[in-house]
Formats: C-alpha cells, structure tokens, sequence
C-alpha cells in the first residue's frame, strides 16, 4: 500500500512539474541586462536597462523605448510579458529598453523651451547611438514604439515634430505643455505633422488636475485655472479635427486619476491603441 501511495505521489509531483514548466515555457530565458555605452554625442558613459524576449533567439522583435525608464520598465515587463503569451496573444513580443535620464530636466527639455535644455542633444544621442547599438546587438524588427511622461510625453512630442519617422509610433501620457510659456504649441503650430499607418500613430493620455473646480471650469478659454490639462485638452481635440488622423490617433481623458498615477493606464491603452493591428489578425486567424 506505501508503495501504491509513493507512485501516485510521485506522478503527481512529475505532472505538476510539467504543469510549472508549461506556464513558464513562454518566460524561458528571457534576459534582463544592464546595457552601458559610450556616448560621443554626450561625452558620457550612458546605462540602459534592455529586456529581451526568449524568441528574440528565433525572430526578429519590436522595440519599446522608455523615457524615465528606471520608473515603468517594471510595469512595461510585466505588461508585455502578460499580453504577449501564447494564451494571450494581445500584443506582440517585444524588446524593452529603458531610457535612463542623469538630469531629466534639461535632457527632456530641447533649448527653445528652457534654456539650458539639452533635448535636442539627447534626442540626437538616440537616433545616432542608442538606435544603432540596440539594433546591432539585439534581434530587431523595424518597428518602434517611444513612451513618456510628463517632461518625457513632451519630448516625445518634440521628436514626433522633428523626427516623425524615428519611431512608428508615440504613447504620450499627460505632456507638460505649458512649459516655456506654451513654446511647444507655437512650434506645433507651425509644423506640419500628418499621422498615417506609413509614418506613425499616436496616443495622449490626459490626467484629471482640475483639483476641485468642474471640467468646464478648466477647459473654459477665458480661465487662467489650471492651463495644463486645458492645453493638453486643446491640443487633442486639434488632432482629432483633423480627419486624415482617424485611424492613427487616439486619446483618453481619465477621470479621477492625476498626474502621477496614469502612466500604467497610458501604457496599457496605448499600446492596444497603436497596435490595435496585431489583435486583429490574432482573432481573424483564430476564428477563420
């Protein structure tokens, strides 16, 4: 009988093994490392955090770019690795990398909007350096996605203006607009910026700040209460006037939540957003 007991215990352990190794075979290997470069741009020694999927070994993957990333590269993990499983499926693998700042104020600020920014000169670091020594030591597809928030949802703007083709696609969460006097909405005035699935897409998520006045409050143009959210209101509702934007934009107001707790919900309803595509196939292919 002790015998017939210690085969059945043991098949049980063998199949919960199994089990284990199952739910975990889509994390396998999959690699967290701590990426240093120089930078000649910069003149500095520049850290990043990279996330690699275990089938970056089989096939070429996305790339996420993190801005603050030392803040959401956690969440973002978690996020992609959740949605991304075999089970799943909503988003498609991607690598991560986690942009550090050493001094976020004036690297996410370009010159016109402070005058000791330096974001035209980080942005140039990425595209020259970052860019290429992801692309050459990494697996990767021809297909970028850039985050920020606050500062950072502002330099993501500033990129989307100068260097719309840099990245497919810009998940900004609650972009500080209002800095320099509103020097970034004179420059976007000016520019000529057109989203289409060749170029780009674009998500902006608004925090609620209205801190106890009403949203018509806030958004009414002849108040000086809280030009912030007003501005950020102001500048979607532009884009989404503009009908060649349809299909490539997207933007959400989140009640009830500030300033500091929306960018898990940005990334999450961003990145749905933007890749929007992927699902699509995934059920098309599943209930054909």
């Amino acid at each position: 009988m002790k015998i017939k007991y210690l085969i059945i215990e043991t098949l049980i352990l063998i199949s919960s093994c199994q089990q284990k190794e199952a739910i975990n075979e889509d994390f396998m290997e999959s690699k967290v490392i701590e990426y240093t470069i120089h930078s000649e741009v910069l003149n500095d020694d520049r850290s990043h955090i990279v996330y690699s999927p275990a089938s970056a070994k089989d096939k070429s993957l996305p790339v996420l770019f993190i801005l603050d990333g030392s803040n959401y590269f956690s969440f973002f993990k978690a996020l992609t690795e959740q949605w991304s499983s075999k089970k799943e499926m909503v988003l498609p693998e991607m690598i991560i990398v986690a942009i550090k700042q050493k001094n976020r104020s004036s690297e996410l600020l370009h010159s016109y909007i402070q005058e000791d920014g330096k974001g035209e000169l980080f942005l140039d670091y990425i595209e020259r350096e970052l860019i290429p020594s992801i692309d050459s030591t990494c697996n990767t597809y021809p297909h970028r996605t850039l985050f920020g928030h606050s500062r950072g949802g502002l330099f993501a703007l500033n990129v989307l203006v100068d260097k719309p083709t840099l990245f497919d696609n810009y998940l900004v969460s609650d972009p500080n607009l209002t800095l320099g006097n509103l020097a970034f909405l004179k420059k976007w005035k000016g520019s000529d910026v057109n989203l289409n699935i060749d170029r780009n897409s674009l998500f902006i998520g608004l925090a609620d700040t209205k801190e106890g006045n009403t949203l018509e409050e806030v958004l009414n143009p002849d108040s000086n209460i809280y030009p912030h959210m007003r501005t950020i209101w102001a500048i979607c509702e532009e884009i989404e006037n503009n009908k060649s934007n349809d299909d490539y934009f997207d933007w959400k107001y989140y009640d009830g939540f500030g300033h500091k707790t929306i960018p898990p919900m940005v990334a999450m309803d961003g990145l749905l957003s933007v890749l929007e595509y992927h699902r699509f196939d995934k059920y098309a292919l599943i209930y054909s």
